[in-house]
Parts: C-alpha cells; sequence; structure tokens
C-alpha cells in the first residue's frame, strides 16, 4: 500500500545504439512502463523495472554516380546515428564520365555544396546523406590550320576539340590553298 516513487537513470545505464526511455515491469516491455518521479502503489509481492531502450534512429550513405557514363557507386551498407563519424569511401567502382575526371563527393549534385575526397571525415546529422561524385571536365585543345603565306584558297577549320590523347585526324588542302611558286606538302 505504500507509494513508490519511480527512480531516473541515475546509474547512467547505457547500451550501444540505444537511448535510455524509461522503466517497465517487463523485461520485454509489454507491461506498464514508468518514467522518472512517477509512482505507483506497491503490491503484495516485489517489483522489478526494466530498463526500457528505444533504438536510436540511424541513417544511411548514399553515392550517386551523378551522370556517370560507366563504373559503379561504393556502397556503404553501415547505418550510422546522429553524431556517429562516417568516413567517405573513394570512387571504389571505377566510375567513369567521357570527357570528364572523378574529383571527389559533393553534398549537391551540381557542385556547390560540401566537398570530400576519399578517408575525409564528417559527422552524420539527423538525416540520411546523399554524396555526389564530383566531376571535373577535362582540358580541351583545338588544332588550327595555318596557310603559312598563302596567295590564295582558304584555310580548312577543325572545329573539334581534342582531350589529351585523343586521336587528331589531320585534314587535307579542302580549301585549296595555293602560294604563288610553289606546291601544297601537307602541314607542319
Amino acid at each position: 500500500g505504500q507509494t513508490v516513487t519511480v527512480l531516473g537513470n541515475t546509474g547512467n545505464l547505457v547500451k550501444s545504439g540505444c537511448t535510455f526511455a524509461g522503466w517497465n515491469t517487463q523485461a520485454n516491455g509489454t507491461g506498464t512502463t514508468y518514467t522518472q518521479g512517477q509512482t505507483f502503489t506497491m503490491g503484495t509481492a516485489n517489483v522489478t523495472l526494466y530498463a526500457r531502450w528505444t533504438a536510436n534512429p540511424a541513417y544511411t550513405v548514399t553515392y550517386n554516380g551523378n551522370g556517370n557514363t560507366g563504373g559503379n557507386v561504393p556502397v556503404d551498407a553501415t547505418n550510422y546515428e546522429q553524431g556517429q563519424a562516417v568516413t567517405v569511401l573513394g570512387n571504389t567502382g571505377n566510375l567513369v564520365k567521357s570527357g570528364y575526371t572523378f574529383s571527389g563527393w559533393n553534398t549537391k549534385s551540381n557542385g556547390s555544396g560540401t566537398t570530400y575526397s576519399q578517408a575525409q571525415t564528417f559527422t552524420m546529422g539527423s538525416a540520411n546523406v546523399t554524396l555526389y561524385a564530383k566531376w571535373t571536365a577535362n582540358p580541351t585543345y583545338t588544332v588550327i590550320y595555318n596557310g603559312n603565306g598563302n596567295t590564295g584558297g582558304s584555310i580548312p577549320t577543325d572545329s573539334t576539340n581534342y582531350e589529351q590523347g585523343q586521336t587528331v585526324a589531320v585534314l587535307g588542302n579542302a580549301g585549296n590553298l595555293v602560294k604563288t611558286g610553289y606546291s601544297f606538302a601537307g602541314w607542319n
């Protein structure tokens, strides 16, 4: 018949991945739940109150190829709790995008967010995170033809932008270049 005031988590109990959520009269949580300061009337038997635990929310990190033309995005199967450190994965799936070089990950698809490189860490917030592949356009070069003192005809134009290592097909004398006293013999 005596009134019992329920204690709080005065012993600082912890359970990995969980938050203390009070006490319950059943170990499986199906009994009566009590929080600190609540009261109940003592019956005719001893009472055991079991710690009640709620799972902390878990968040994921998803990698997005962001327009990749080949390869696979890495997969991070870890569920992270808020405040937990996340180590950023590298380009383990050999992502490629034609005309571009992989240059890390970004929190925004347009590259305006926070950029991370492999093995950098960040602290998990309170929402799932998507990291987008960041692509840097490869430099391109042009081929310009010069008549080198020609006296007639027109210089061919190659409007292609070539990446380093790309094969260039040299144009012929399609514009019938001429130079008085000389024969066209190719390009140098």
